[in-house]
This record gives structure tokens, sequence and C-alpha cells, in this order.
């Protein structure tokens, strides 16, 4: 997949959220659990920029990090972890933020 298309998915990724979001109540976006999250949006998205989701030596799920605990995602090169990524249910961010804060 080219550049331009890349944009293209992201932007239908970005469309696909906005829908889902018009669509439902605050309360019930809240309900929205991480997992779910993850699964209808992270994963996509990563897979659009083209990460193999599929292969756990590239994107490795509930991966353990000795003294913290466990990233929800980790991608990785040559089988070794460069980025983590901790997904959220949709709710307030400000709430987040003062919680990845403590």
């Amino acid at each position: 997949m080219n550049r331009d298309q890349k944009k293209q998915e992201v932007g239908k990724l970005m469309k696909k959220y906005a829908d889902f979001e018009k669509t439902r109540s605050r309360k019930e976006m809240d309900s929205v659990s991480e997992a779910n999250v993850r699964a209808d949006f992270i994963d996509p998205l990563f897979e659009i920029l083209g990460w193999d989701i599929l292969n756990p030596d590239e994107y490795d799920r509930e991966h353990f990090i000795r003294g913290t605990g466990f990233a929800d995602v980790a991608l990785k090169q040559e089988g070794m972890p460069v980025v983590f990524t901790e997904a959220k249910r949709f709710g307030d961010p400000d709430e987040y933020l003062a919680l990845q804060m403590l």
C-alpha cells in the first residue's frame, strides 16, 4: 500500500470512529471495552501502517514488561520490542491522563 492509500485508509478509520461516536451516548461510549477499542480501531490502524498484526513476532498483544506489567501491544522489529502501546477505553481523556500520571 502506498502513502496515499494509507492516508485514505486512515481517513476511513477516522470516519468509522466519528460515525461510531455519533450513534452512541456518552454512557455507551464509556462502556466500550479496552479490548474492543483495540480490536476495532488500534489493530486496524497498525495494520494500515504496515504491521503484521497476526504475527506475534511483530505485533505482540499483552506483552509482559518486567517491573512494569503488561503493554497492550508491543511492536517488534527483529523480534525485539521497539514501541509499546497502551489501549484505553473511550471516555474523558483528561481522566485517563490523570490516571496515567499517578
